[in-house]
């Protein structure tokens, strides 16, 4: 509450000010500029002040609330208040997109050169057609595969028979890597693999791979199914799974943008 009196003196003092300095312009119109500014200064420290009172006492009363994050003001309305964070999952299964923005660093090149940005890497990523997933064998051998996957909510999922040696893998040992080659950027994503077995998100996975393969997937149980898949995919169904990006590489093929390195 001291900080509201505080605040509250602060826009006296300048309003005081905003009325002097009308008086003044009427006999000086060099002060002018002056005016405008105390006008605003006050103003802006008159809002302060009811947004001090509102975070002293809670939510404020009906005359000074106009809605969510805005309270009523005879000049602007105050800036929207900023949304509670939300994770990409409600409780009950639903999805929310979260839009992730990892630090970029680069990783080699030459000084000065620009780190590719992540809107584009995840531009290319997203568009990308085929896919190469690596998983750790129960032997401590890497086994790498060709996928067809999607991104959908700022996460790529990739699909496969769960008899398949891949499917197996991941159910041990969680943890693999995604590659894939753009005309510009080769990517890496590490990450680990988490199955997908909730109907609704399924659904949104099906029509994600509907609109970019052409694939008729439908959700079947707790997979996905369809009347025909890759010679090599098995007949299915098919289980989902998930990798949310831990580390991204972005390599250029070209000289537009610096090797790169996104960590989430």
């Amino acid at each position: 509450m001291s900080v509201a009196r505080e605040a509250g003196d602060i826009a006296a003092a300048l309003t005081q000010d905003r009325h002097s300095s009308q008086s003044y312009q009427l006999t000086c119109p060099h002060a002018i500029s002056f005016g405008k500014t105390a006008d605003l200064a006050g103003k802006t420290a008159e809002r302060m002040v009811r947004h001090i009172n509102v975070a002293a006492v809670g939510t404020p009363p009906h005359s000074l609330s106009d809605g969510p994050g805005r309270c009523v003001d005879t000049g602007s309305a105050s800036p929207p208040l900023p949304d509670p964070p939300r994770s990409k999952r409600s409780p009950r299964g639903a999805m929310t997109v979260n839009v992730k923005e990892p630090a970029a660093e680069q990783v080699l090149g030459v000084d000065g050169e620009r780190p590719a940005p992540w809107a584009e890497a995840r531009e290319r990523l997203a568009g990308a057609h085929a896919y190469w997933t690596a998983t750790n064998h129960p032997s401590g051998q890497p086994h790498v595969r060709p996928v067809f996957a999607v991104w959908v909510d700022e996460a790529l999922y990739l699909s496969s028979d769960p008899t398949a040696r891949k499917s197996r893998n991941l159910d041990g040992d969680a943890h693999c890597s995604i590659a894939t080659s753009c005309h510009d950027l080769d990517l890496v994503v590490e990450g680990k693999a988490e199955r997908v077995t909730d109907p609704r998100r399924l659904q949104r996975i099906a029509a994600a791979y509907k609109a970019k393969y052409n694939w008729p997937v439908t959700v079947d149980g707790a997979a996905l199914t369809a009347p025909y898949a890759a010679p090599t995919a098995g007949e299915g169904p098919f289980a989902v799974y998930e990798v949310d990006p831990v580390i991204v590489f972005g390599f250029p093929t070209s000289g537009k943008f610096a090797p790169t390195r996104w960590r989430f």
